[in-house]
């Protein structure tokens, strides 16, 4: 890789060691970094007179200042620098950013809707390999109505006839998935099809068996872009980008926010959960005429990175801020808790140590349980020693394990502060539990708390 590396470097020019050096690159170097690398330049260079010298040795600064940052793995390591002197964003409406990626090369020109007096019939989306077709779609039920109302739609599940139609041809196998509640069913299904089929002249329908209703689309190029803030206006922080594109309709604003993360983490949310949000934060815009709140669709499956807004007609000017990103990580650790006497309290401050953060269980207590069951339940008591003040700890996930790290189920409720923050876990206890609860806490969540700000007009 390091050869590799070093090709690319030998054969940039000018322009391309200005764009790898410039401020805004995508990968981030710490100041105390930044100063460590700089020393090595000019050490390299040999340079008695930081501020007197030729065009030439700036050149070769510049070009040491590259490799002495490509060869620090710890700061921003291969594949990055590499990707990034190379890279090529596809934007694919309702469905990504992908780098590097020409894997789809067609998006859909426009969806479409069908109805009849039972439902809407929507097509929200499609994308096409050079050998596949991918359609995301729903259903709305139009008779229904919630719990408080006098009837609301049930109806048995069954697997959807969904056959999608091409010149002469009909695909009726497809692979993919169907979730949602009682109102709004939501899939997303891939045809493998015939490449001669998949061009932009052809028209294609999506015919629906059950309902007797179709809708019809067909393809355009999915759009290059070589920087994120050609889509939109993006923002940076914590090896994160987020990328706002805003789509007008008088006084309705729907904002796409779409990330790229270089790291561990993924992102959960970019709003608070359970009306709770850190500090009292939450994301909003800043208009001509005021701030506005967001709504997320009815539908969550549609409303991941999809946010509206009520705004003026003659607002131009927006300023979308959003103070926290909900991310989580991979990583489990695998913690005994003693079990106490019935009735009994112990104070174990039991760490739970993660890369970034630790879970303290302060203390540990047995209760009878209100469910009927003899076995009772552990109270803990939980906090955090964060290590760093922009990511602080919200949570994780427990499971009773074996003592081979076996996954054997179990169930917990649990407690949150005012900034939805975990703060108390009940762990139900079985009959087999004895001595020790043995439990894998997993998938830690955490705010990051910097801000992004994203700027666009209408």
């Amino acid at each position: 890789m390091e050869d590799k590396v070093k090709e690319i470097l030998n054969n940039l020019n000018l322009d391309e060691t200005e764009k790898l050096l410039k401020e805004d690159m995508e990968f981030k170097i710490d100041n105390k970094a930044m100063r460590r690398i700089k020393r090595n330049v000019y050490l390299k260079a040999d340079f008695k007179n930081k501020r007197k010298f030729s065009l030439k040795k700036a050149l070769i600064a510049a070009l040491i200042l590259v490799f002495v940052a490509i060869t620090s793995f710890e700061i921003i390591g291969f594949d990055n620098v590499v990707a990034y002197i190379n890279k090529v964003f596809n934007f694919v409406p309702g469905v990504g950013i992908l780098e590097n990626d020409d894997k789809i090369q067609y998006v859909i020109t426009k969806t479409d809707l069908s109805e009849n007096e039972d439902v809407f019939f929507k097509l929200n989306n499609a994308v096409a390999t050079n050998n596949s077709i991918t359609v995301m779609f729903s259903i709305e039920h139009k008779n229904y109505l919630d719990f408080e109302g006098k009837k609301f739609f049930s109806k048995p599940y069954e697997e959807p006839n969904v056959i999608l139609y091409v010149n002469n041809s009909e695909y009726i196998k497809y692979s993919g998935s169907t979730g949602g509640g009682s109102k709004e069913d939501i899939s997303t299904f891939t045809y493998t099809v015939d490449p001669n089929d998949i061009n932009l002249s052809n028209s294609y329908k999506l015919y629906y068996e059950s309902y007797n209703l179709s809708v019809e689309f067909k393809f355009k190029k999915v759009q290059s872009f070589e920087k994120l803030e050609d889509i939109g206006s993006t923002g940076y922080n914590n090896n994160i980008s987020i990328t706002a594109v805003p789509t007008f309709n008088q006084n309705d604003l729907e904002v796409n926010l779409y990330s790229i993360v270089r790291g561990k983490y993924h992102i959960d949310s970019y709003c608070k959960f359970n009306n709770k949000g850190y500090k009292g934060k939450d994301m909003i815009i800043e208009t001509e005429s005021g701030i506005k709140n967001y709504a997320i669709p009815d539908s969550i499956w549609d409303g991941y990175g999809k946010f509206n807004f009520n705004v003026e007609t003659t607002d131009k000017n927006f300023t979308l801020k959003i103070p926290y990103l909900i991310v989580n990580d991979t990583e489990e650790k695998i913690v005994n808790i003693e079990i106490p006497k019935d009735g009994e309290k112990l104070t174990i401050n039991k760490r739970v140590d993660f890369e970034d953060s630790s879970m303290v269980i302060v203390d540990v207590e047995k209760l009878a349980s209100d469910n009927g069951s003899d076995d009772g339940y552990l109270k803990m008591n939980i906090k955090y020693e964060n290590k760093y003040d922009n990511i602080i700890m919200k949570g994780a996930s427990f499971n009773r394990v074996n003592y081979f790290g076996k996954f054997l189920g179990g169930g917990y409720y649990s407690e949150a502060d005012d900034n939805d923050i975990l703060t108390t876990v009940g762990y139900y206890l079985e009959n087999k539990d004895k001595g020790v609860l043995r439990l894998k806490v997993s998938n830690p969540s955490f705010y990051l708390t910097d801000e992004y700000v994203l700027k666009f007009n209408r």
